[in-house]
C-alpha cells in the first residue's frame, strides 16, 4: 500500500510546538495515513469491524497526539451531513451519559462566564449548561449543519453564536 500522507495535514505538537516524535504509540491496520482521503472516508461514519485511524505518536514532551490529520476542507466534507452516530442508543441513556460528564465538569468549573463547546451535536451536554450554569453567552462550533435547528431551539432566549468550522470559531473568539 502506497503511503500518501501528503494528502493530509502534518501537525506539530499542540503542547510544545515541536515536531520531535518518538515511537508510534497507537495505530490501526491499515494505518489511516497509508490510505487516500476517499478510502479513509469510508471508515469515518458508522460502525465497522475494522477501525482505521491516524497513528498516534508520543512527542518528546510527553504528549500523545496524531501528527497526521485531516485538512480543514476534508473535515468539512466529513462532518457536513454526518449521519447519527449514536448507534440507536436510547435518548434517555445518552442524556444520562452527558449528565455524568457534566457533573464531572461541575467539580472543576464555577459554570459562569462564556461557554464554548466543540461538536455539541444536538446539544445534550449544552442543555445542562443552560439549566445548571449561570453562563453569559454560548459559543457552539458544530460542523453538521443538519443539527443546527435543534441547537438553535435549545439556546433560544440566550446569547449564542453558532459556527460551522474551527477557523470561524477561532476568529470569533479573538
Amino acid at each position: 500500500m502506497e503511503n500518501i500522507e501528503a494528502n493530509f495535514l502534518s501537525r506539530n505538537c499542540p503542547s510544545c510546538g515541536k515536531h520531535s516524535l518518538t515511537e508510534q504509540a497507537i495505530f490501526s491496520c491499515p494505518k489511516g495515513e497509508s490510505l487516500n482521503f476517499a478510502e479513509i472516508k469510508s471508515y469515518w461514519s458508522g460502525f465497522f469491524k475494522e477501525k482505521v485511524f491516524f497513528t498516534y505518536r508520543r512527542c518528546d514532551c510527553g504528549l500523545l497526539y496524531c501528527p497526521t490529520y485531516f485538512t480543514e476542507s476534508q473535515l468539512q466534507q466529513l462532518y457536513k451531513s454526518m449521519a447519527d452516530n449514536t448507534a440507536g442508543v436510547e435518548l434517555n441513556a445518552l442524556k444520562k451519559t452527558q449528565h455524568g460528564y457534566f457533573k464531572a465538569l461541575k467539580k472543576y468549573s464555577p459554570l459562569t462566564g462564556d461557554y464554548l463547546e466543540f461538536g455539541p451535536d444536538i446539544g445534550l451536554f449544552t442543555d445542562y449548561g443552560l439549566k445548571e450554569g449561570q453562563l453569559n453567552r454560548f459559543w457552539l462550533c458544530e460542523p453538521n449543519k443538519d443539527v443546527w435547528p435543534v441547537l438553535e431551539a435549545k439556546v433560544q432566549g440566550h446569547p449564542y453564536h453558532l459556527m460551522q468550522d474551527m477557523q470561524n470559531c477561532k476568529s470569533c473568539l479573538l
